[in-house]
């Protein structure tokens, strides 16, 4: 392989939960996960440890079952030469497919999407929010994740589970400076 390939290691995401209904009052519970990569000679990315978060309820009336949600897996974009000049932009869907540009060369298929468990109250309907970019950093130097996408908006808890995964699209530059790229990103469910 040539000198100039990079190697990115990409971790992600944080969660935050929230339940409420009309008797019910909701107090959230954030946790930070974490998200990055490093670059070096080739260029990886490599899932996160799990992250695991549930929200705690107070109400008047009787609580609903908690509410609380686990990644599973983190965003990876797989093994990636960046370009030789110019940017290029990685895109992974929500459902794991990846698009590399002809700028760029994507070495290996190791490549997944995100993926997140929520569990709570059976039959109930789950808003999923996720933020649209996040940044990475080294130092000075960072990296964006652009366009970021759940696999689906509202969460059915058939069984009291269900599960939704993450995409987005990882910017990179020709100049990329060398090093670990690290940062975080919420996630948040609530009751419908």
């Amino acid at each position: 392989m040539s000198s100039d390939l990079s190697r990115f290691r990409f971790y992600s995401a944080s969660l935050i939960a929230l339940a409420s209904s009309n008797t019910t009052m909701a107090r959230p519970i954030t946790t930070t996960g974490n998200a990055g990569a490093k670059i070096e000679t080739p260029l990886e990315i490599i899932a996160s440890e799990e992250r695991f978060l549930s929200a705690g309820l107070s109400s008047i009336a009787p609580p609903l079952p908690e509410l609380a949600a686990v990644e599973w897996s983190s965003l990876y974009f797989g093994t990636i030469a960046p370009p030789e000049t110019g940017t290029a932009r990685i895109t992974l869907t929500a459902e794991g497919a990846r698009t590399c540009p002809a700028n760029v060369t994507c070495i290996t298929d190791d490549h997944h999407a995100a993926r997140f468990g929520i569990t709570g109250e059976e039959n109930r309907f789950v808003v999923i929010s996720i933020p649209n970019s996040m940044v990475i950093s080294n130092g000075t130097d960072t990296m964006t994740i652009e366009n970021m996408v759940a696999s689906i908006p509202i969460a059915f808890l058939t069984n009291g589970y269900d599960e939704f995964c993450v995409g987005g699209e990882l910017i990179v530059n020709a100049s990329q400076a060398s090093g670990d790229y690290a940062g975080t990103y919420n996630v948040m469910v609530e009751y419908q």
